[in-house]
């Protein structure tokens, strides 16, 4: 939507909170995307992923015809999307994750062979298996900080959890991914 292309979220939320719908589009198309990726890191295939994608956004939808506040749309939609999760897995009563060469698969625009030399290609492949390796609570830090590029406010609003204890999480996280692979 060219209209609102130049538009900050939080201008756009405030549109979409007064009644614009397609200040929610915007939004949307701006969001879903980083939403789908972090799901689909996640999930165990591309249906299930979409799925819950399109309930994140229905949720926030709803949440907002109840009378719900949304003070930031990005960390509200990764926290309904965190939870949407849990609620699939809780459900399930299964713990399996999608291997993240899965994840390369389906969003080609992770590719490291878009680097074109081999070299990246070798490092994303061990980056791929040491993030395989982590706990999932540890995966969630790991993907969003530097996948989605979120900051350490937003992740601990995210997993609700004290910022700094995010920061000193992802301080061990990055001295044991450097000890395992070293840049």
């Amino acid at each position: 939507m060219a209209l609102f292309s130049n538009i900050a979220e939080k201008s756009l939320l405030a549109l979409w909170q007064q009644g614009n719908g397609a200040a929610f589009g915007e939004l949307y198309g701006r969001i879903a995307p980083s939403i789908y990726r972090y799901l689909r890191f996640r999930l165990p295939d591309t249906l299930t992923t979409q799925d819950l994608t399109q309930e994140v956004f229905e949720r926030i939808l709803r949440h907002r015809q109840n009378g719900g506040v949304i003070e930031d749309f990005r960390l509200f939609s990764f926290t309904t999307a965190r939870h949407l999760m849990a609620d699939f897995y809780a459900k399930k009563a299964r713990g399996t994750s999608l291997s993240l060469d899965q994840v390369v698969e389906a969003t080609p625009h992770l590719e490291p062979g878009r680097a074109g030399t081999v070299e990246a290609q070798a490092e994303w492949s061990l980056l791929r298996e040491v993030i395989k390796s982590l706990p999932d609570e540890e995966k969630d830090l790991v993907i969003l900080r530097f996948i989605e590029g979120l900051s350490y406010y937003e992740i601990s609003q995210i997993m609700e959890k004290n910022e700094s204890a995010i920061r000193v999480q992802l301080h061990r996280l990055r001295k044991l991914i450097k000890t395992i692979f070293p840049v």
